[in-house]
C-alpha cells in the first residue's frame, strides 16, 4: 500500500442510518451557498452531522464502523452528499476521507466528493433546558393544526408565529394561533423535567415556517424531548429524538392575548355530524363563482342548511337549543381547515349572532364536549350588506 493511501482514513456506516442523518442535515443547507455546508465529526464509533442556517440548526447521530485511530473533522455541501447517497441500495457504505476528498463506495458505484477541512469546528447554538418528554404522535398531529392556521403576511409577524405555553404545575403544553380569521388553541399532556416541575408558566413564540422546517424527517419514534427557556438568555426551542436535535430561533413578538378567546361564551349550540357538514361544503364550494367562497350557514331550532346561489343543502343536527334563525355568511375557506384539523364523529358550533365568531368545538361524543381543543372561525360580511 502506499504511503498516500495509507493516510485514508475508513469507516462504514449502515446506509439507511447514514441517509436519515443526511436527511435531517441537510434540509437546512439548500437555503443558499453561506449555508450550504454540513458539518461532520467523527469519533469513538459515532458520526455527527450538524448544520445551521441561522434561524434552525439541527444535530444528528449514527453509529460507524470507525477503521481509524482518533477522531475526523470535515465539511461537506449537503445538497451534493444528499445527492449521492439517494439511490444507492447497498445495506453498508465504505466511506473513505483522503486529503480534501469523501470516497463512497458501494457494490456498483464510487463517489468522489470534494470536501473542507475547517479550521474550526461547526459552534451550533446552545441548547436551552430540558423541558420535558411529550407523545411524539400527539405533539406533531396538534402543531400541525396550529401551524396551519398562521398567516404569511409579513407585515404581521405575530401571526406568522405558533404560541408555545408550558405549564409545568399541571403538566400541560398550549399551542396556539391565528390569521385574524381563523384561530386554534389545543391542549396537550406531557411529563415535565425533573428541574421544572415547580416552574413558572411560560410561553416561546416559533415562526409556523422554521416550525414545519423542524418537524420535517423527524424520526418516528415514540416520545420527543422538548427543550425551551423562559428567560432571553437562550432564545432557542429545540425538538430531539434518540438520535436527533433540531433547534429554532425563537421570535421577538408580542403574544397575542389568546385567553380572552377561551373565555368566550356564547348564548345558542348546535350538534351535527362532521361527515355530513364537509361533504356539504365540498358540493357547494366548486359551484360558488370568484374567489370568495362565500355561503350562508342557516340554523335554527330543528334544522340547518348551507345555502349559496346555485345550492341548498340540509345537514342533519343532532341537538339545537337555537331560539330563533341565525344566517351566518361564512367564508368556506376558512371553515374548511377547521374541520380538517379535527377526527371526532361530532362537531359543536357555538354561536351568539350572526356577527360573532362561531366557536367549533371536537366532541367526545354527542353530549360531551373535549375541552383540549379550542377553534374558532370569523364570519364575513355578506356582499351587498
Amino acid at each position: 500500500m502506499s504511503e498516500e493511501k495509507s493516510k485514508a482514513k475508513v469507516f462504514a456506516v449502515v446506509t439507511d442510518e447514514f441517509a436519515r442523518a443526511v436527511k435531517w442535515a441537510a434540509k437546512l443547507t439548500a437555503a443558499g451557498k453561506d449555508n450550504s455546508l454540513i458539518a461532520i465529526h467523527i469519533k469513538d464509533g459515532t458520526l455527527v452531522m450538524s448544520s445551521y442556517n441561522g434561524i434552525n440548526s439541527s444535530k444528528s447521530k449514527s453509529d460507524v464502523t470507525q477503521k481509524f485511530d482518533g477522531e475526523l473533522d470535515f465539511s461537506i455541501n449537503g445538497a451534493m452528499l444528499s445527492n449521492a447517497i439517494k439511490s444507492i441500495k447497498d445495506s453498508e457504505l465504505t466511506c473513505s476521507v483522503d486529503g480534501r476528498t469523501l470516497v463512497i463506495k458501494s457494490s456498483k458505484a464510487r463517489f468522489a466528493l470534494p470536501i473542507t477541512m475547517p479550521r474550526n469546528k461547526l459552534v451550533l447554538p446552545p441548547l436551552p433546558p430540558a423541558v420535558g418528554n411529550v407523545d411524539a404522535k400527539e405533539f406533531k398531529t396538534l402543531l400541525n393544526h396550529a401551524i396551519s392556521m398562521t398567516s404569511d403576511d409579513v407585515s404581521t409577524p405575530v401571526l406568522m408565529t405558533v404560541h408555545v405555553e408550558f405549564n409545568p404545575q399541571n403538566s400541560e403544553i398550549m399551542l396556539m394561533a391565528t390569521d385574524r380569521y381563523k384561530l386554534v388553541v389545543r391542549k396537550l399532556k406531557y411529563t415535565p423535567a425533573n428541574t421544572s416541575t415547580e416552574a413558572e408558566p411560560f410561553g416561546v413564540d416559533v415562526e409556523a415556517r422554521s416550525f414545519k422546517t423542524l418537524l420535517a424527517d423527524l424520526n418516528d419514534e415514540d416520545e420527543l424531548t422538548l427543550y425551551a427557556s423562559s428567560t432571553n438568555d437562550n432564545r432557542q426551542l429545540g425538538i430531539a429524538t434518540s438520535t436527533q436535535i433540531g433547534m429554532v430561533s425563537l421570535k421577538d413578538v408580542k403574544p397575542l392575548n389568546f385567553a380572552q378567546f377561551l373565555t368566550l361564551s356564547h348564548s345558542y349550540h348546535v350538534v351535527l355530524k362532521r361527515s355530513d357538514l364537509t361533504q356539504a361544503i365540498a358540493l357547494t364550494k366548486p359551484l360558488i363563482e370568484g374567489t370568495l367562497k362565500g355561503a350562508d350557514i342557516v340554523i335554527n331550532s330543528s334544522s340547518m342548511s348551507l345555502a349559496s346561489p346555485m345550492t341548498d343543502i340540509d345537514i342533519d343536527i343532532v341537538s339545537s337549543d337555537f331560539e330563533e334563525e341565525v344566517e351566518i355568511h361564512m367564508n368556506l375557506d376558512y371553515l374548511t381547515p377547521l374541520l380538517s384539523a379535527g377526527r371526532s364523529e361530532f362537531v359543536g358550533f357555538n354561536v351568539e349572532n350572526a356577527g360573532k365568531p362561531i366557536i367549533i368545538q371536537e366532541m367526545k361524543d354527542k353530549d360531551t364536549v373535549n375541552n383540549d381543543f379550542f377553534s374558532l372561525v370569523m364570519p364575513v360580511r355578506k356582499p351587498g350588506t
